[in-house]
């Protein structure tokens, strides 16, 4: 167990160079993880590139989304996420531009994947002047890259926006160009904590250029 008093720098930010390396949590919680809101990737890791994160336990935590962000990396390329979860994180919004989050991870691209993990969190987005977009698993996941045996419980908070945007598992499904590929994900689900919410029916995926079918 590790606990947090401090605001967290996230670990690789593409400014600075990007994360590469593995990282093994061995079952090993972190708990009260509250990125620094001043940063544009947020999360327990900001950009990562051929990179391994595994057996991580994130809990009770704060996100709050600058740009880009999710609970264990904001943005991956070439990166294994395997047997990780979130539990009781909330994420709010750090600035009133458009905003861009995933429960897991923001941005998946580059041959990155998603394995035997799951998110549980809270989502508290404001009309705030610009579009907010979070999808449960990921904001974006790439032509390339695939989500396997994960799922997400979120709660959404807040008003009834035509500028905030949710997705069960995806905000976007990005091809750039490659129509003929598609991402693989297999054996995802989700759902929703409050019935009464205005969001308790997204669709899986929110930007879907494929009409997409998963298992």
């Amino acid at each position: 167990l590790l606990s947090l008093t401090y605001f967290w720098t996230p670990i690789g930010q593409e400014e600075f160079g990007n994360f590469q390396g593995n990282y093994d949590g061995n079952g090993y919680s972190i708990e009260g993880l509250i990125p620094d809101g001043e940063y544009s990737y947020s999360g327990l890791f900001g950009y990562t590139e051929y990179a391994t994160i595994s057996n991580l336990q994130i809990k009770y935590g704060i996100i709050s989304i600058q740009e880009i962000g999710g609970a264990i990396a904001a943005h991956t390329q070439s990166t294994k996420i395997i047997n990780c979860s979130v539990e009781d994180v909330h994420f709010y919004e750090a600035s009133s531009g458009d905003l861009y989050g995933g429960g897991l991870v923001g941005i998946l691209e580059d041959e990155s994947s998603i394995i035997n993990s799951y998110v549980v969190g809270t989502i508290v987005f404001e009309d705030s002047g610009g579009d907010n977009y979070f999808g449960g698993l990921v904001y974006s996941i790439a032509y390339d890259s695939s989500i396997i045996n994960c799922y997400a419980h979120f709660t959404p908070i807040g008003p009834d926006s035509y500028s905030i945007h949710y997705a069960g598992i995806a905000i976007e499904l990005d091809y750039y160009g490659e129509y003929d590929s598609t991402p693989m994900i297999s054996n995802c689900y989700y759902f929703i904590g409050d019935p009464t919410s205005p969001f308790y029916f997204p669709s899986s995926f929110y930007d879907d250029p494929f009409y997409f079918e998963y298992n």
